[in-house]
């Protein structure tokens, strides 16, 4: 019984980290897509927004909202580091961000130093 039940857990375990890649995959897909939003999300993962945002909120503590957000953020750290020649507004945009002032907020919001103080500081490290 108890083999049977951590089975179970092990069958669950690897379907959350499937939905948890797709969904990433997903979000990348529509990265530069400002137009990307919950509703297409859910639409790409094939089930309803009430069981995305459940499903998320359980796995990672993120709304599907903070979840693209996060990401979009990330791989913008990412050309932060890598490319010091981009402008900020071109990395804005490239993730999705319609507007570069908004994308300079978030980012302060999530990393408590803003994207060009954030690149003289780690660039290419």
């Amino acid at each position: 019984d108890d083999v049977e039940s951590r089975g179970l857990g092990d069958v669950y375990k690897r379907q959350d980290k499937k939905m948890l890649m797709d969904a990433t995959a997903i979000v990348e897909s529509y990265i530069d897509n400002p137009d990307f939003d919950v509703a297409t999300f859910a639409r790409e993962m094939c089930m309803s927004r009430t069981l995305l945002f459940t499903k998320l909120k359980a796995l990672t503590g993120q709304t599907p909202n903070d979840f693209i957000l996060s990401l979009r953020l990330k791989k913008a750290t990412e050309k932060l580091r890598n490319d010091p020649n981009a402008l900020i507004a071109d990395i804005a945009f490239d993730y999705g961000f319609s507007n570069p002032s908004y994308f300079i907020r978030c980012f302060k919001n999530a990393y408590d130093i803003t994207p060009a103080a954030y690149r003289r500081k780690y660039a290419n490290s």
